[in-house]
């Protein structure tokens, strides 16, 4: 690539790469910038006469990055998203009557338990303020903080970057429902035994079938009888309510998806260290006012739901 002079260089056609990375679409990109696509495309082909590489090849109906592109995204994202907390922080923030929207990921065992609550604190103290809360890929977790694609995420995920911050947030454990009529709920507690004498129920998802009730007990040398597999606790729920089937859950999203069916719920019978879930930020974006605005929000709906 040639030497760049950014003096002469339009930082709105960054802003168009960016877009058109991460939507794979001129068409997607043009809505999103609210944009026409010829306008869009025109932008393109400066950028690529600008930096004198090309920049996407098509794959039928879709924009496929090169390597320069994907080489060049990494650093720009973090750049733009520098730029974007720089000019966030030059004015303060007001949530009574700016307008501005946020990015959230949050872990699925939590957003259920968590999420309504601070949707509705947001409703009240930020009449102007947007949330997304989207799904979470652990394996870019740390990028996407970086580069401001997300502005906060809650993860029980060890995240170790050194420019990503943490604090402790909540903690959860594991908890076992089974059916009213089910004849292990005559006592109070359950022994491991018990739990191994039923037929179980498991909540998996599409990247493993090791569940982590089922990891600690192979640790302790243990193992169940698994009859049904489901991808969903809310599923989960009502199956264990008209079944023998003992499902185990994270305490907090059970207190949830558990409401409808009101199945009994048991402390799960090993020992286990609690679950310790983190509120991470990006320590560039400290200083922007409206992130930090959220981080306290999210903390004191923690604070509020614990209570």
């Amino acid at each position: 690539m040639k030497s760049i002079n950014i003096e002469k260089l339009d930082l709105n056609l960054l802003v168009v790469l960016q877009t058109i990375y991460r939507e794979g679409s001129v068409t997607r990109a043009a809505e999103r910038l609210n944009l026409t696509q010829s306008a869009l495309s025109h932008a393109l082909r400066r950028l690529r006469q600008v930096l004198d590489e090309p920049l996407f090849l098509r794959s039928g109906s879709a924009l496929v990055a090169t390597p320069f592109t994907r080489n060049l995204m990494g650093p720009l994202e973090i750049a733009l998203g520098n730029l974007q907390s720089a000019l966030n922080t030059a004015s303060p923030f007001d949530p009574a009557n700016d307008v501005r929207r946020f990015v959230v990921a949050i872990d699925e065992r939590l957003e259920a338990f968590i999420l309504p609550k601070l949707v509705q604190q947001i409703l009240v103290s930020g009449p102007g303020v947007g949330l997304s809360s989207i799904r979470m890929d652990q394996a870019n977790l740390e990028e996407s903080l970086l580069n401001g694609r997300i502005d906060a995420v809650v993860s029980a995920a060890e995240l170790r970057n050194a420019n990503v911050r943490r604090v402790l947030i909540s903690k959860d454990s594991l908890v076992v429902l089974a059916g009213k009529n089910h004849p292990i709920v005559q006592g109070g507690s359950i022994t491991i035994e018990d739990y191994l004498r039923c037929d179980h129920l498991a909540v998996v998802n599409d990247k493993s079938y090791a569940t982590e009730e089922d990891i600690i007990l192979s640790r302790a040398g243990y193992s169940r009888s698994i009859r049904m597999q489901v991808q969903r606790y809310v599923g989960a729920m009502t199956i264990v309510a008209n079944s023998e089937l003992l499902v185990t859950a994270p305490k907090l999203y059970a207190t949830v998806v558990n409401r409808h069916a009101q199945n009994n719920s048991f402390d799960f019978p090993l020992t286990t260290k609690p679950v310790e879930f983190f509120l991470y930020w990006s320590a560039p974006m400290e200083s922007d006012l409206g992130i930090a605005w959220l981080r306290k929000e999210i903390e004191r709906c923690f604070q509020s739901q614990m209570a």
